[in-house]
């Protein structure tokens, strides 16, 4: 499941990143268009599977941090700074990301960058 995962955001969600650049530093709300919502609508699907199947305790797709919840960093990064909902079992997740102390310093990092790309400021 987490390799079929990991491959899915490698190749899809394309509404999503058309229309919610990957920005740490962005938090505002935006309104999401019908394509968009689909996307959200498959992360439910998504983590609502992950819910379902037996795996090692833990806050993250399979229990504990691996690759899957890597790969999905930066859609977590995308709905939760630009106020999006998916379903609960992903904020439990996205709350879990956000904690790790490596978003913590990538969100520093970002914030601390004094250079910007006006396309994705937004």
């Amino acid at each position: 499941m987490a390799r079929s995962a990991s491959a899915e955001v490698h190749s899809g969600f394309s509404a999503l990143r058309s229309q919610f650049p990957m920005n740490c530093r962005t938090e505002k709300a935006v309104e999401p268009n019908a394509a968009v919502i689909q996307d959200l609508q498959r992360l439910a699907q998504i983590w609502a599977r992950f819910e379902h199947v037996d795996k090692p305790a833990g806050p993250f797709l399979a229990g504990r941090f691996s690759h899957v919840d890597a790969m999905f960093a930066p859609v977590m990064w995308r709905v939760r700074n630009y106020g999006l909902k998916v379903s609960p079992a992903f904020d439990r997740w996205a709350q879990a990301m956000y904690d790790l102390p490596a978003m913590q310093e990538w969100l520093a990092a970002a914030r601390a960058e004094t250079w910007q790309m006006p396309a994705y400021e937004r």
